[in-house]
């Protein structure tokens, strides 16, 4: 059984939605996004995706600082070095498919209304 992360405690306290999922298993990566969060309140989300990441990149960067003494802004490079050579040039195929599963109208009420990630 895969060991979940815990769950920050503002997303357990206030109004929120759970935006990606990642886990590493059976030697490949599986994703699970929600997608159309910020479409569906009328918003081209494609740039919202790239603030997430972005963001992730920084926690990334201020955890490796925090853990390893590193450096974050040479953290941060690095990731985007890395990020800029996958997307150039795979290393792997994406298997597997897209399934939009649209939540109960109970669960939608509790999802925020922000359109910022």
């Amino acid at each position: 059984m895969a060991k979940e992360l815990p769950i920050p405690t503002e997303a357990l306290t206030h109004r929120s939605v759970e935006m990606i999922r990642v886990w590493l298993a059976n030697e490949q990566q599986h994703v699970v996004l929600n997608i159309g969060f910020w479409e569906d309140r009328g918003l081209d989300e494609r740039g919202a995706w790239g603030i997430v990441i972005a963001d992730m990149v920084r926690h990334i960067a201020d955890a490796h600082q925090s853990e390893y003494g590193r450096d974050p802004s040479e953290t941060a490079e690095i990731i985007r070095r890395a990020f800029d050579a996958e997307m150039a040039s795979p290393t792997s195929e994406r298997i597997g498919q897209f399934v939009k599963e649209r939540q109960k109208e109970a669960e939608s009420d509790s999802a925020p209304d922000s359109g910022r990630p």
